[in-house]
């Protein structure tokens, strides 16, 4: 009851006239057919304000007026089903019962999750660069790289979804194309992803003491980027020694040519 009297007191503070996406999370009693009741019954009543309706594991999504929450609770209670949070976009924040989610910080996960998918470009023309010179392993190897940045950009867009921020996908920038060797290819990579880990440690950092479900959440790339930036490294390493050597590049073309490709991890569960 104190969850539903602190919304409540949410709502009553927040007047205003426009329509916002209302996620209401419930637990294991929730029922889809029920919850389409409700939407049939108070959109016949004008409560709801748009034929919009997400249904999405035990959650549903409506468009309202805040000031229509208490009633949408209202009819959750009577159906005998239990809230277990409620997530309202508005202008600054998005609030769920005791959390308020600075929307600052939602939208440097949505610019991430931008920039991941733009590293996924930048792998596949690393990719097409490297099979020009005919070395398969490199190929295979970055294309992998490919799946997984895009692995990646999925787990922050359904990271955003589940909180009720709808995810904006931007333009992505022409990737570099030429490089003066394989070697210049994997110290390019090596410095991108110094680069992601700095965005992705700025969005910990901003999260800390503010949000600690995003900043759990985030901790799954921080541990993500030691690990790619120690493969980088090994693999730059390995070409110095070797220099021109193209006996030596072919062998390490064959061991990266090895790699498995990747499955979809469980990055925001």
């Amino acid at each position: 009851m104190k969850d539903l009297l602190l919304i409540k007191k949410i709502i009553d503070e927040k007047e205003t006239s426009e329509v916002y996406p209302v996620t209401f999370d419930l637990d294991d009693s929730f029922k889809r057919s029920v919850a389409l009741d409700i939407f049939k019954e108070l959109n016949d009543k004008a409560i709801i304000k748009s034929n919009r309706f997400t249904i999405k594991d035990h959650s549903f999504t409506i468009d309202i007026l805040p000031s229509s929450i208490t009633r949408i609770i209202e009819e959750v209670i009577r159906r005998n089903m239990k809230i277990y949070g409620i997530y309202v976009l508005y202008d600054n924040y998005i609030e769920e019962g005791e959390w308020f989610m600075d929307k600052k910080i939602m939208d440097l996960i949505n610019e991430q999750m931008n920039f991941e998918f733009e590293s996924a470009y930048i792998y596949k023309a690393m990719a097409a660069y490297t099979d020009d010179l005919d070395l398969d392993g490199f190929t295979t190897w970055l294309d992998h790289q490919v799946s997984e940045e895009i692995f990646h950009g999925e787990g922050m867009k359904n990271f955003l979804q589940s909180v009720g921020y709808k995810p904006v996908y931007e333009a992505i920038a022409k990737p570099q194309g030429d490089y003066e060797s394989v070697l210049d290819v994997m110290k390019s990579a090596l410095e991108h992803e110094k680069e992601v880990t700095r965005r992705i440690t700025n969005i910990a950092k901003e999260a800390n003491g503010v949000d600690e479900r995003v900043r759990s959440f985030i901790q799954w790339y921080i541990d993500e980027q030691v690990e790619e930036e120690e493969t980088f490294n090994k693999i730059i390493t390995r070409l110095e020694r070797v220099g021109d050597d193209w006996h030596s590049i072919y062998i390490l073309d064959a061991e990266l040519g090895q790699r498995p490709e990747p499955t979809e991890p469980n990055i925001a569960e």
